[in-house]
């Protein structure tokens, strides 16, 4: 998760300083950037399955949008490079890989892009075309304060959440403790409200997503983080090869002129 290279951010006492903000709401409509200056060129239009903070979530963005988060951000600052504006699609995918359908959709409800974390993987790869990386990606375990759960070896005997069709149900298995039960749930808030009720007793998903929870409500705690070699990407429908390279092309000069590392610093702050 890191601009050039890798850094991860480390939950210290879990006093997390990240400026952030984790998944599921239905389309209900549509918001377009635009800017001053030069007229702008034709609209990407983007699907991302909302919200899941910090990366994706409703609230005021940049050129007008009312969606932010460093994906958001980060693609409408390489929409920018190519001259386009942005229109958001808010998507509540269940499965997640459900969202890439919308590739398929010309019109309403279609997308050109799909900007959601989408973990890059030799499967998604034979469905559709995906970017070039430009975030690496650990796992993490939450948990409440009050369990008195300190490591991923108290989990074992407890069921652990995970939100259906992401690589963190594909991957809880082999990384958490043997005797763990694994429960998946279709949005973000059917997670947190099952920790709150305790009809689970911990959330395994993406550590930027479990580190804002931290921020938003002190009663909760990461316990372990898990290393791995997931990166994102963004995905277009797999014969628009030629859209997938501009954007890689933009990727390379929002990274060489430091608007990558200034949004990865406001987002993620703690590194």
């Amino acid at each position: 998760m890191c601009p050039n290279g890798r850094k991860h951010v480390v939950v210290v006492g879990l006093a997390l300083a990240i400026a952030l903000g984790a998944t599921g709401c239905s389309s209900s409509h549509t918001t377009t950037a635009s800017s001053g200056g030069p007229p702008a060129g034709p609209v990407l239009t983007v699907c991302s399955d909302i919200p899941n903070r910090p990366m994706e979530y409703e609230g005021p963005g940049p050129r007008g949008l009312k969606y932010t988060g460093f994906d958001i951000e980060l693609f409408d600052a390489m929409a920018q490079r190519l001259n386009r504006t942005i229109a958001v699609t808010p998507v509540h995918a269940t499965p997640f890989e459900k969202i890439f359908d919308r590739l398929a959709i010309a019109g309403p409800g279609g997308c050109d892009v799909v900007v959601s974390s989408v973990t890059i993987t030799d499967q998604r790869r034979q469905a559709v075309a995906l970017s070039a990386a430009y975030f690496t990606n650990d796992q993490s375990l939450l948990v409440r304060r009050a369990s008195g759960m300190r490591r991923a070896a108290d989990v074992v005997g407890k069921t652990v959440g995970v939100p259906i069709g992401t690589t963190a149900q594909r991957d809880a298995g082999a990384r958490l403790p043997q005797g763990v039960s694994i429960k998946g749930f279709a949005d973000a808030a059917g997670l947190r409200g099952a920790l709150e009720t305790g009809s689970i007793q911990a959330i395994f998903q993406d550590l930027p997503t479990n580190a804002n929870l931290v921020i938003e409500d002190k009663s909760v705690a990461v316990i372990a983080t898990f290393p791995t070699t997931e990166q994102f990407g963004f995905a277009v429908r797999k014969d628009r090869t030629a859209l997938r390279d501009q954007l890689n092309t933009a990727l390379g000069q929002v990274r060489a002129d430091g608007t990558y590392a200034a949004l990865h610093a406001k987002y993620f702050p703690t590194s």
